[in-house]
């Protein structure tokens, strides 16, 4: 039986389970009511935040044999079902595998055919910037004059390299990351819908290394399940990213500020397969909440954690000025550029030395 994988089986099917973007969503449905259609889009931002699902729900809605520019398509016609199943009439190209100017010139040259099913003919092309000048200049001479069965839906993970002359004959809609509390409410729809038990904890560590991405954030939560044999758990988690337990943490911190080398190097020794870059970026996030409370001048830190560690956090932030937490900040940000990556754990050690010596 063939596994399907969650951020394929839960593809958004309408505008309205687009997670994260809904100032794009907004527009989109606006120029729909008023009917003010474009023959060319393009769609900007990092990988995962919903470029390409757009893009398909765009081309779903044109084609709707239900929905004269209502703000959904109807899900239940042919030309509808067409594309939720990936049987449809329409030309998806990746441009980062396809960017020569013969590949482009044969795949565009049968613009001039309309389409006998759907309404419009629609093109795909992800990855734009990645087209060559020749390439750019005869998609250009197709922009300028559009025909009116013809729609380009084009996305982005570089805008600074597509040529101006592209651009200024697209409308064009910028992607935000995901926030992470519209990763983890949409993480929590599926997992019951799934059916699937979690930790609580788990889902904000998905949430903060999937950096935006709603498509990472997915394809970690299949892993997972997968790992915990449908069952989520923080140790796999911690296990998959080479991390430490959240405590752990606290507990170097701690030992940094009162000088006891020997209990962190045991708690690094604790640990095997560890991803050292991962771990910085912790110790990083936590640093930057202190500092940020220690320059609001607040007496403790209010984190989302059991009473025990919180009591460590605090112990930690009381006992350390503004002054100390701005060392181990700038230290673990600076070294992060520099750790040796053939032995990461003594550029990790080192790290550690460097701050109990200076102090």
């Amino acid at each position: 039986m063939n596994y399907n994988i969650l951020y394929r089986k839960w593809r958004p099917t309408n505008f309205d389970e687009v997670v994260g973007q809904e100032n794009t969503i907004k527009l989109i449905k606006n120029s729909f009511l008023i009917n003010k259609i474009h023959s060319s889009y393009i769609f900007s931002g990092e990988r995962g935040v919903g470029k390409t699902t757009i893009s398909r729900l765009l081309a779903k809605t044109f084609n709707c044999k239900n929905n004269k520019y209502k703000i959904l398509p109807c899900n239940e016609c042919i030309n509808c079902s067409d594309i939720n199943n990936n049987i449809f009439n329409i030309i998806e190209i990746d441009i980062s595998s396809k960017n020569k100017i013969e590949e482009i010139k044969e795949i565009i040259d049968n613009i001039k055919y309309k389409p006998i099913v759907y309404k419009y003919k629609i093109f795909i092309l992800d990855e734009i910037h990645m087209l060559s000048k020749q390439g750019f200049n005869y998609l250009l001479k197709i922009l300028e004059e559009p025909y009116d069965y013809v729609k380009f839906l084009l996305s982005t993970t570089d805008i600074i390299k597509v040529p101006s002359t592209i651009l200024s004959r697209c409308t064009h809609f910028k992607l935000n990351k995901i926030k992470k509390k519209d990763i983890i409410n949409r993480l929590l729809y599926i997992l019951k819908k799934e059916n699937i038990k979690y930790e609580k904890n788990v889902l904000n560590l998905i949430s903060f290394f999937s950096n935006g991405s709603m498509r990472d954030a997915l394809n970690i939560t299949d892993q997972l399940i997968i790992s915990g044999k449908n069952e989520i758990y923080v140790k796999d988690f911690n296990d998959l990213f080479g991390i430490y337990n959240f405590e752990d943490y606290i507990n170097i911190l701690i030992n940094i500020k009162f000088k006891k080398i020997n209990n962190i190097i045991r708690i690094i020794n604790k640990y095997k397969n560890t991803n050292y870059i991962n771990i910085i970026d912790n110790i990083i996030n936590i640093l930057h909440i202190m500092l940020i409370n220690k320059i609001n001048k607040k007496n403790k830190i209010n984190y989302k954690n059991n009473s025990k560690i919180l009591d460590k956090i605090n112990f930690f932030y009381k006992n350390s000025s503004i002054n100390d937490i701005n060392i181990y900040y700038n230290k673990f940000i600076e070294s992060k550029k520099k750790i040796c990556i053939y032995n990461s754990k003594i550029g990790f050690e080192y790290i550690i030395i460097q701050l109990i010596i200076k102090k």
